[in-house]
């Protein structure tokens, strides 16, 4: 009888275990997919990014295009890996991250994609605020198109732009050991003394394909950049209250064209340490192009431009030189022919 009894205990001491064990086992479940359910991140609202095309200055306005609409509706900025890591060995810190990141954070989302991502939301550069504000409360993602420069947005905040975009130290001691050179050359001729920089760039190479697509056909020549240096040495010259020697830096795509046509310093292989060259410059003389925009906008004193609206028909222009809509909108930069 005691026998059996122990047997009796045993079992329900094993089934009440068994018991417990199921119920840890299934309670432990449940914990987990309520943990798994709260660790889920919800999909980001108001992404930004930009398609990638083009050549240095093309990837910097599309990355500061994204930068600028950020900053002005809030939105969450992301670039394309081949912008971050071209951009990133010419500037000193890049405040957005590359895309990858999101990716890789939004797996489970289902208009985060290769495909949402590389494809343009709107060609129209009228609606991109628009765009924006709706951007916010979506888990679509906005992407500019290519190539895109948006002025009206980026020429109000120059300062911030200059302090987001500084260039990397050992760039800049490069491209200032190109303008001591020049320095040196016109004090040996012309005594120590303050000397100014007037960066000249010339764009020439795949414009000219631009230009055929668009029906232009009167463009930037050696006259012109001979006429913007007389008005840029009568305007320094008129304004100083000093003498001071005044360098012509030039920078060119076209080192066989501006050998022979104009009046050197830059060198087709190092682009970067040309733009920051320029960009230190004190004054800018441009024809058409982003590069020689975005040394220009870095600028603090005169540019003049070519106008190219002159002798070309004015309908086609703005949409390919960005240049007069932003000489249009600051107080010290010319057009001239």
């Amino acid at each position: 009888m005691n026998t059996k009894y122990v047997t009796l205990v045993v079992l329900t001491l094993v089934c009440l275990t068994a018991l417990v064990v199921l119920v840890g086992r299934e309670g432990l479940q449940e914990q987990n997919i309520s943990m798994v359910k709260w660790d889920k991140k919800p999909c980001p609202k108001g992404v930004i990014t930009v398609l990638d095309k083009g050549r240095l200055c093309n990837q910097i306005f599309e990355y500061v295009s994204v930068w600028a609409l950020a900053r002005r509706h809030g939105l969450l900025p992301f670039v394309p890996n081949t912008i971050h890591n071209k951009l990133r060995g010419l500037f000193a810190h890049l405040s957005i991250p590359p895309l990858s990141e999101l990716i890789d954070s939004s797996g489970d989302c289902p208009k985060l994609n290769k495909n949402s991502l590389n494809r343009a939301s709107s060609d129209d550069l009228f609606d991109v605020d628009d765009r924006a504000l709706r951007t916010n409360e979506s888990e679509d993602p906005f992407v500019l198109r290519e190539y895109i420069v948006l002025i009206r947005l980026i020429v109000p905040v120059l300062d911030e732009v200059k302090e987001e975009f500084k260039y990397r130290p050992e760039i800049v001691t490069v491209a200032q050991t190109r303008l001591r050179w020049s320095r040196s050359r016109l004090e040996a001729d012309h005594r120590s003394r303050e000397t100014l920089f007037v960066g000249v760039h010339v764009r020439r190479d795949d414009y000219f394909r631009a230009f055929q697509a668009f029906g232009v056909t009167s463009y930037a020549d050696a006259g012109y950049y001979r006429h913007a240096v007389s008005w840029m040495l009568r305007k320094l010259t008129s304004e100083a209250t000093s003498a001071h020697n005044i360098a012509f830096v030039l920078a060119s795509d076209d080192p066989a064209w501006y050998g022979s046509a104009v009046f050197f310093l830059g060198e087709v292989e190092t682009p970067e340490v040309d733009l920051v060259m320029l960009s230190s410059c004190n004054h800018s003389i441009v024809d058409y192009g982003t590069y020689g925009l975005w040394a220009a906008l870095l600028v603090n004193g005169w540019t003049v431009v070519y106008d190219l609206s002159a002798l070309n028909p004015h309908q086609t222009i703005l949409e390919i030189n960005g240049l007069l809509r932003v000489a249009g909108l600051m107080s010290k930069w010319a057009m001239l022919t």
